[in-house]
C-alpha cells in the first residue's frame, strides 16, 4: 500500500501520483470533469501507469545475467513495487527519488539514483526520468512508461469508437510477443502500409502487446470518432513504443520505452540485451515524455 498520494496541478489539470512506484494515478481535466487515466480496476488490470526500471518487459527465466552471475528480476523490474522518497513538491510539480540499497544490490548489482519528475504546464503533463550511475562500473539498464489512458469514458461510447493516430504515415511491422512467456518470438507481421491509424477493437490485443521498434513518429494521438476530445503523447527521447490493453478493457496503454523484452532462445548477458543503455560511472541520462489533454 502506498504511504502517500501527492496532488499537483493548475486550473486545467489535477494530477495524482502515489509514492509507491512513483506511479501516476490520475490525470483529471478540470475544464470538463473528465478522468483520462485508467482507475486500476483490480478485476481487470490493477495498475494505472507503472514505472518500468531497471528492465522493460520480461527476461529469459526472469533472470539477468551480469558478469557471469544470475540475478532474479521480475517483469518490468522492481521500481514499480518500491516506495519512493518525495524530494520536493510545489503546486505544479513533484519529484520522487529511488536509490540503490542493500536489498536492490542483491538482485541488481549497480549503484544508482533514479529520479522521476512530474510537472504540469497548461494542458500538459511532463514526465521525466533521470538515472545516475553512482557506482564505479558501467551500469546497464532500461526504463519506460506504461500509462493506461482511459477510453469509452462518455455515456454510450464503446472502445471501438477509439483509435490510435500517428503523426507520420508509417510502413511498419509489429514485433510479436509470445503470450505465454511475454518474450519476443522472432516473428514480425505487417501492421501499417503508408498508414497512420490503428482502430481499437476488442480483438486488437488478443495476441498481447503491439511493439513498434522502427517508428518515424514521435507523437501519437488517442482519439474518438464520437467527439473532438483527445490525448496526445510525445516521446522524442524514446526509441520503442508499446501499445497494449487487456482485450475489451476501457483503456489503452501508450508506452514509451528505452529497452524491451528478451527474445526466446537468446539468453545473453545484460550488456548484450536489445536496446540496453550503458551508463558510465558518474554519468546521468534524462528522458522525458509528455501527455497533453485537448
Amino acid at each position: 500500500m502506498s504511504l502517500n498520494t501527492i496532488k499537483i496541478g493548475n486550473d486545467t489539470l489535477q494530477i495524482k501520483i502515489k509514492s509507491l512506484g512513483a506511479e501516476l494515478c490520475s490525470i483529471y481535466d478540470l475544464t470538463d470533469h473528465t478522468e483520462h487515466l485508467w482507475q486500476a480496476d483490480p478485476l481487470v488490470w490493477p495498475w494505472h501507469a507503472p514505472l518500468l526500471f531497471p528492465i522493460v518487459g520480461v527476461s529469459e527465466n526472469d533472470e539477468l545475467r551480469i558478469d557471469g552471475k544470475k540475478y532474479m528480476m521480475p517483469k518490468h523490474g522492481f521500481a514499480r513495487r518500491t516506495e519512493f522518497n518525495i524530494l520536493r513538491q510545489e503546486k505544479t510539480s513533484v519529484e520522487f527519488m529511488l536509490s540503490s540499497s542493500i536489498d536492490s544490490l542483491k538482485i541488481y548489482p549497480y549503484a544508482f539514483d533514479l529520479w522521476i519528475k512530474y510537472k504540469v504546464e497548461n494542458n500538459e503533463l511532463h514526465i521525466t526520468y533521470t538515472v545516475q550511475n553512482t557506482g564505479e562500473d558501467t551500469m546497464f539498464y532500461s526504463v519506460g512508461g506504461h500509462p493506461a489512458l482511459a477510453i469509452a469514458y462518455r455515456a454510450g461510447e464503446t472502445i471501438e469508437d477509439y483509435y490510435i493516430e500517428f503523426e507520420e504515415m508509417e510502413t511498419i511491422a509489429q514485433h510479436r510477443i509470445d503470450k505465454a512467456t511475454g518474450m519476443f518470438n522472432g516473428v514480425q507481421t505487417a501492421l501499417l502500409n503508408n498508414q497512420n491509424i490503428i482502430p481499437i477493437t476488442e480483438s486488437l490485443f488478443k495476441e498481447d502487446a503491439i511493439i513498434l521498434k522502427e517508428l518515424k513518429s514521435r507523437t501519437v494521438y488517442l482519439k474518438s470518432r464520437t467527439h473532438d476530445k483527445f490525448v496526445q503523447v510525445d516521446f522524442k527521447d524514446f526509441d520503442y513504443l508499446g501499445i497494449w490493453a487487456i482485450p475489451a478493457a476501457k483503456y489503452v496503454c501508450v508506452e514509451p520505452w528505452l529497452g524491451c523484452a528478451d527474445t526466446t532462445g537468446q539468453y545473453v548477458d545484460i550488456q548484450q540485451k536489445e536496446a540496453i543503455i550503458a551508463l558510465e560511472s558518474g554519468a546521468t541520462k534524462k528522458s522525458t515524455y509528455t501527455i497533453k489533454i485537448f
